[in-house]
């Protein structure tokens, strides 16, 4: 269960299906509980991950787009690190794959 006094990942965007237009550019969105990222002047991080490919770190809180999404089912993934590069645990809550479909 979750520990509401423990950072908190939640996974807010993407979700769903993104036709023509909206496929183009398509956001990352979440909200962080009981945690700062770093450049908010916290010791935090977000990775996010497509398709199992790269990962890379969010360490601002805000939007971000990403492009050049193919025709498709994708998994995106976000997990909430600690400075040591760990996943924070919380009910298995700060690590959340999600499955969205690109249709251009």
């Amino acid at each position: 269960s979750i520990d509401a006094t423990k950072p908190l990942l939640t996974y807010s965007r993407p979700k769903g299906e993104y036709k023509g237009a909206d496929a183009d550019a398509i956001m990352i969105d979440f909200w962080l509980s009981n945690a700062k990222l770093q450049g908010d002047g916290g010791e935090y991080r977000v990775r996010y991950s497509v398709d199992g490919g790269e990962a890379k770190f969010i360490d601002k809180w805000e939007p971000i787009w990403l492009s050049g999404w193919t025709n498709g089912p994708h998994t995106v993934k976000l997990e909430l690190i600690d400075k040591g590069g760990n996943v924070v645990d919380n009910g298995g809550y700060n690590v959340t794959p999600r499955e969205i479909t690109v249709a251009k």
